[in-house]
């Protein structure tokens, strides 16, 4: 099959222009640019849709997305990566600069959360066959905004039981990610499931970008450093960016949960 090289290229343009937009709004000397930045990415996605629906062979086939169950699903996953990237960007600079923390130190702090999800992944994955999908995406947003909500809550008063509570939640719902999420986009995507297995890249990447660059954002507006690069904030003003958008981070979990509650299993009632 030959490859979309315009829509591909179009898409690439799109989400490089938007991410760029929402990473440099919190800039006061480049909000001009963001904003011209926006403009531009918005039009080459609507040529980027337009080119689709004439393509014979389209990189996407958006008639995917008219159904809202698919759509949701895909938000999902989309959600999932803005939220665990963003907040995987700022902690380990919270880390080093709120705990004094050494690097090596954050790292195996880190390590938690990629190690409950290497445990437990494979089982919930199966689990999710014979048991259904929807609760366990559910739960994987709750997991989420718990441990979120935990950073939020104890940002000024962190202790490493905490903070490892946190990341093991974070971890729990990882694992009810990878498998039980991507399969449920799958069996709604109809007679496109090719397509839309390859959409849940798609929604990890997309996902992943929007989300390091919307909580970069977020923690520049609210800790009030404009202009100062991140490892030179100082701790309490770390702290008053870091626990808003910790915050902000919880509630989009919680859509994630909710939506993920609205729609039904393939197949289900």
């Amino acid at each position: 099959m030959k490859l979309d090289v315009r829509g591909t290229v179009l898409l690439f343009a799109a989400i490089t222009l938007v991410t760029f937009a929402i990473e440099t709004l919190s800039y006061s000397d480049l909000r001009s640019v963001s904003a011209v930045s926006a403009v531009i990415g918005i039009i080459v996605l609507v040529f980027f849709i337009r080119t689709e629906r004439k393509c014979p062979a389209p990189l996407l086939n958006l008639s995917m997305f008219r159904d809202w169950q698919f759509l949701s699903i895909f938000l999902c996953l989309m959600m999932v990566n803005m939220v665990f990237m963003g907040m995987l960007y700022l902690l380990p600079f919270y880390g080093e600069i709120c705990l004094e923390m050494s690097s090596a130190t954050v790292g195996l702090f880190l390590l938690i959360s990629a190690a409950v999800t290497a445990v437990l992944g494979m089982p919930v994955a199966k689990l999710s066959d014979r048991k259904g999908r929807r609760g366990i995406c559910v739960l994987a947003g709750l997991f989420a905004a718990t441990g979120f909500g935990l950073q939020a809550v104890f940002t000024y008063d962190m202790n490493t039981a905490i903070l490892s509570v946190s990341l093991v939640l974070m971890g729990v719902s990882w694992a009810c990610v990878g498998g039980p999420m991507a399969s449920r986009l799958v069996e709604h995507a109809g007679d496109e499931r090719d397509m839309a297995s390859s959409l849940t890249n798609e929604a990890y990447y997309i996902g992943g970008a929007v989300g390091t660059a919307l909580t970069a954002m977020l923690f520049t507006l609210f800790s009030a450093t404009d202009g100062i690069d991140i490892q030179n904030v100082s701790s309490e003003a770390f702290m008053n960016g870091f626990a808003p958008t910790a915050f902000i981070v919880m509630g989009i979990s919680l859509l994630i949960a909710l939506l993920s509650l609205i729609v039904k299993d393939s197949g289900k009632e």
